[in-house]
C-alpha cells in the first residue's frame, strides 16, 4: 500500500501548480488513501464471507474431530486435564473439588 501511495504523491507532485492548488493536491492524495483503505477492508470482508461458510466450518470441525481421536491416550488425558483446570480457574473453584455442571 505504502509503495502505492508513494507512486500517487509523485504522480499528483508532477501536476503544475496553476493547475491544481496544493490544498487539491492534498485532498486528493487523502481521499485516494481512503479509498484504498475501504477497498482492502471490503476485499477482507469478502474473503471471509466466502471462506467462513458453513461447510467450511463444518469440514474444520470434523477434521479437529478426527484428529483428537487419532492421539494417544496419553494427549487425550492432558487435554482433559487441562480443559478441568481451565474451567476451574474460570469459575474459580479449587483444584481438588470435583466439577458439576
Amino acid at each position: 500500500m505504502k509503495s502505492v501511495l508513494a507512486k500517487n504523491k509523485l504522480l499528483v507532485d508532477s501536476v503544475p501548480a496553476n493547475i491544481a492548488p496544493e490544498d487539491i493536491k492534498r485532498d486528493f492524495l487523502k481521499m485516494r488513501k481512503n479509498l484504498m483503505v475501504r477497498l482492502i477492508h471490503s476485499e477482507l470482508r469478502n474473503k471471509k464471507v466466502s471462506e467462513w461458510t458453513f461447510n467450511s466450518l463444518n469440514k474444520i470441525q470434523k477434521n479437529q474431530m478426527l484428529q483428537a481421536e487419532e492421539r494417544p491416550p496419553s494427549v487425550k488425558r492432558y487435554n482433559k486435564l487441562k480443559a478441568d483446570a481451565q474451567l476451574r480457574a474460570r469459575f474459580n473453584q479449587p483444584v481438588d473439588t470435583p466439577v458439576n455442571f
